[in-house]
């Protein structure tokens, strides 16, 4: 019986723990860099018994270095496909797993016009939102305005006689599957003086809430009101918060603009009303 050597003893050992190695990696157990560290390891080991076997020590020695040179490269040969094996299936499974679905943001849909309706008419079991721009002196340069109308009989804003005159309405639709609820919003209001390319005299920022709720395909309606003497640029807002159906915590909710023309595309400008505020 022949003896068994210490490189025949570490390069079996090398092909073992290469073998130990690919279960784990088909397992899951051991991924990445460590498990290739190792897989040169278990190749480096593999080496000893590679050239220290009887056919390449005991050729001829013309011979002994090209088999030392083809186990060499035989070995190397070996560990790097098994290398290549396993980093191309660590790829394949990443690329398998579906990568987690981000929920989409609710949509809503924005669209913007110009009504001759001042006064606005609040009918019977009616909801909707007046934005008013003031001069910029007053200590409030714009406000919110909650018109319901629980009422069987039909009133009308502002209470005093007024001409009439044209104002905004935004209509801020829900395009979800979903019943929303609570949505707010805000609106960038540049007031200027009137002519092309002015600059802003002052700027500021109204959060209109909506309560309730909103179901697919409803609108809330949003009336702006020029009450100043200046001309006021409109942001409409790109998104806003909410509450979703279902649901738990407000989140974020995306806001598009309905655009039918170019024109639908430039920012709302409201001019001075006619009419002498406040009312």
């Amino acid at each position: 019986m022949e003896k068994i050597s210490f490189s025949d003893v570490v390069g079996i050992g090398g092909i073992a723990l290469a073998t130990v190695f690919l279960v784990l990696d088909k397992a899951g157990k051991l991924k990445g860099g460590w498990l290739l560290g190792l897989l040169c390891l278990a190749g480096a080991m593999t080496l000893f018994i590679a050239l220290g076997n009887a056919w390449v020590l005991d050729s001829p020695r013309k011979w002994m270095f090209w088999r030392g040179a083809l186990m060499v490269c035989f070995v190397a040969f070996t560990y790097s496909g098994l290398a290549i094996w396993i980093s191309g299936s660590s790829g394949d499974s990443k690329k398998d797993k579906p990568e987690a679905e981000k929920p989409d943001l609710p949509q809503l849909q924005i669209t913007y016009g110009m009504l001759q309706t001042l006064p606005i008419v609040v009918s019977p079991g009616a909801r909707l939102h007046i934005v008013s721009f003031h001069d910029i002196h007053a200590s409030q340069i714009s406000s919110v305005t909650y018109a319901t109308n629980a009422e069987t009989k039909t009133w009308y804003w502002p209470k005093k006689a007024v001409e009439p005159d044209f104002i905004g309405l935004c209509q801020l639709g829900n395009q979800g599957d979903k019943i929303v609820f609570n949505i707010s919003i805000t609106f960038g209001l540049h007031f200027r003086q009137h002519g092309k390319n002015m600059p802003d005299i002052a700027y500021t920022k109204q959060e209109v809430f909506i309560e309730g709720s909103l179901k697919p395909g409803d609108y809330a309606r949003i009336y702006l009101a020029n009450e100043s003497t200046f001309d006021v640029i409109v942001d409409l807002p790109g998104e806003g918060e909410l509450e979703v159906q279902g649901e738990s915590g407000r989140q974020k909710a995306k806001i598009t603009r309905l655009t039918t023309s170019i024109v639908d595309q430039i920012p709302p400008i409201l001019a001075p009303s006619r009419n002498k505020w406040p009312q």
